[in-house]
């Protein structure tokens, strides 16, 4: 799924999107994968473990992962 049609729906559902972690007063963070660029791969995989690492810490109540992997 595109990240703008996410966010559209998110909206849409009067849930609040910001992109990136600008903000530190977030609750839920979704990451977007991309599997087929290595760069891209790696990138994903070390943001959804810093995002795991905060959630072990009690500083996000979930964190969701999406998108496509090779």
């Amino acid at each position: 799924m595109d990240s703008e049609v996410l966010s559209g729906q998110l909206h849409a559902n009067a849930i609040d999107v910001v992109h990136e972690n600008a903000r530190l007063d977030h609750n839920i963070v979704v990451v977007n994968t991309c599997g087929f660029i290595d760069k891209a791969k790696e990138e994903s995989v070390n943001t959804i473990l810093q995002q795991v690492d905060l959630k072990k810490r009690g500083r996000l109540d979930k964190v969701l992962c999406y998108g496509l992997f090779e």
